[in-house]
């Protein structure tokens, strides 16, 4: 269902059929304020070799994610040469030390009683 407000529309018809003119020495202080934000050609050419890398931090995800990505990786460099004792077992098995055997990966009744 449609509504049609003649009264309002008139308002909005008005409005319309007088659009305000900027005069022109509005228009010659925005063209100066314009003027005066714009960067500098010698700002662009300083950043002109980053842009490989800024493009780069982009696609990442930005900065924040590739300072993530980084920290992940030299924490995993970090585990990966240091070995803690928890990986220890993991490393056995990896490295044919060490191997399980099927009653090693059973389920018993004691695994469930038991304290600990």
């Amino acid at each position: 269902m449609e509504q049609h407000d003649t009264e309002l529309e008139a308002f909005f018809d008005a409005g319309r059929a007088k659009a305000p003119i900027p005069s022109e020495a509005l228009i010659a202080r925005i063209l100066a304020d314009a003027e005066a934000e714009r960067p500098l050609a010698t700002e662009v050419q300083a950043t002109k070799g980053w842009r490989f890398l800024g493009g780069f931090l982009a696609d990442l995800g930005g900065w924040r994610a590739a300072a993530g990505m980084g920290f992940a990786g030299l924490i995993g460099l970090w585990v990966g040469y240091s070995t803690p004792a928890v990986l220890d077992p993991a490393d056995a098995i990896f490295s044919g030390g060490y191997s399980y055997d099927v009653a090693d990966l059973t389920l018993t009744a004691d695994d469930f009683w038991g304290e600990g």
